[in-house]
């Protein structure tokens, strides 16, 4: 991972003003929009569930082998 790259998903959460993000180059594979404290989502549970099974399909295909690395991240701080 480069710094460009966490340099756009930083930009990407920020523009979301709080969520989840995989970039890859300059492209953004996936995104989950939380902005209520960048922990919960004005959208549906449907979309939400769709944004998280499209976020791990989208690091899995960076190469993580991590089974759900956005919750080890949540639990970090």
């Amino acid at each position: 991972m480069s710094t460009a790259e966490i340099l756009k998903a930083v930009k990407t959460v920020v523009k979301m003003k709080g969520g989840l993000a995989v970039v890859v180059g300059d492209q953004v594979l996936a995104e989950l929009n939380l902005p209520i404290a960048g922990l919960m989502s004005l959208s549906s549970a449907r979309e939400v569930a769709a944004a998280g099974k499209k976020l791990r399909r989208a690091v899995r295909e960076t190469g993580c082998v991590v089974e759900d690395p956005f919750m080890i991240l949540s639990f970090l701080a």
